[in-house]
């Protein structure tokens, strides 16, 4: 498995952890609690790193 590809499956991995939890919080707390938005934040975050990841792959 390439350095690329194992990067890859971690972050995914982590998208995931992130979304379940942020699904999870938003059951219990509702959609504007500070630690759901924090928690959404926290995903943008992922999903951007992973999109540039990806982005930077497809260029070389």
């Amino acid at each position: 498995m390439t350095l690329l590809m194992e990067r890859n499956q971690r972050i995914n991995s982590e998208i995931e952890l992130a979304r379940q939890k942020m699904v999870h919080l938003t059951n219990e707390l509702g959609f504007l609690h500070p630690d759901v938005v924090k928690c959404s934040e926290n995903l943008d975050e992922l999903l951007l790193e992973f999109y540039r990841m990806n982005r930077v792959e497809q260029r070389v």
